[in-house]
């Protein structure tokens, strides 16, 4: 399962998902990123299970994600 994920930067609010995009790849940082590498059944996991799975992984919050 592919998701596309919405980081919580440090970004001026009036920035667009462009500027979100380019600000992730410049610091390492996925948005596009395979639960199957990181959970054993990723669509059964709670919205919680992901974004816990995400922090330890990228030491990021989430702002949201959408299955892609």
């Amino acid at each position: 399962m592919k998701i596309k994920i919405h980081w919580c930067f440090d970004l001026p609010e009036d920035c667009d998902i462009g500027a979100h995009d380019r600000y992730a790849k410049a610091n390492g940082v996925p948005i596009i990123v395979d639960m199957c590498d990181h959970l054993p059944s990723p669509e059964s996991a709670t919205e919680h299970q992901i974004a816990a799975v995400l922090f330890d992984k990228f030491n990021r919050l989430i702002h949201d994600w959408e299955v892609i």
